[in-house]
């Protein structure tokens, strides 16, 4: 981990619990490019794998590889924690973080590392659970960036946000009382954690659901039933 990387964590932390260091770091106008940038950087490298996966495979064979985790995603995993620690804020939620691309690039990100839990077995246990590890840190962040007050709620909710957390929630990856389909699927992820993706999906419907109207709970769990979320 390079000299950036642990600062940005370091940032992290303090900010996670410290309202005026947050305010701090967030009057730094060029940290969310940056911060937007790494994110930016890392699906690149993500979508660029998912479209050379066919090749990779026909070189390597049909075995399980033992790739390496991609080289940045420590500084990715960084920016996302310094993310969730600032929209830990209600004041930031309301200004610095009301920005689209912020919530573009989170949902994205979910969407695409979701799509390498899918598609990308044969890359091995390294690869996937640094993966895995990315893909619960956004539905941190989106967990608060849904909340009745956020000013991205209704844009969460209009991209699809409670779809992709049901699929989530659906999958027999993430979902312990569900049967394997696929046997390889089972052995690939045996042993990876995947608590984080799990509870923070649970936390985006709890957050949603808190203080609508009985109708509007009733619509959310019509996507997702009762079924779905135990």
């Amino acid at each position: 981990m390079n000299c950036t990387t642990k600062f940005i964590r370091l940032c992290a932390s303090f900010a996670a619990y410290d309202e005026l260091y947050r305010s701090l770091l967030l009057e730094q106008k060029n940290l969310l490019h940056h911060l937007e940038f790494g994110l930016e950087s890392h699906l690149a490298l993500l979508k660029e794998f998912l479209a050379h996966k066919d090749l990779i495979m026909e070189l390597e064979g049909s075995d399980m590889l033992d790739l390496p985790p991609i080289y940045d995603y420590k500084t990715v995993m960084a920016w996302l924690l310094l993310l969730k620690s600032f929209s830990r804020s209600v004041s930031a939620l309301r200004t610095s973080l009301k920005r689209n691309k912020l919530a573009e690039l989170l949902l994205e990100l979910l969407r695409t590392t979701y799509q390498i839990t899918q598609e990308c077995e044969f890359a091995g246990k390294a690869f996937l659970n640094a993966e895995i590890n990315i893909m619960g840190i956004p539905l941190g962040c989106i967990c608060n960036f849904v909340v009745e007050f956020s000013n991205l709620q209704s844009f969460m909710l209009k991209n699809g946000i409670v779809k992709t957390t049901g699929e989530i929630l659906n999958d027999s990856l993430f979902k312990s009382k569900k049967s394997w389909n696929n046997t390889f699927h089972h052995k690939t992820f045996e042993g990876i954690s995947i608590d984080s993706v799990k509870t923070n999906a649970l936390w985006v419907l709890r957050h949603l659901m808190y203080n609508c109207q009985n109708s509007e709970k009733m619509d959310l769990l019509s996507e997702i039933p009762m079924s779905t979320i135990l």
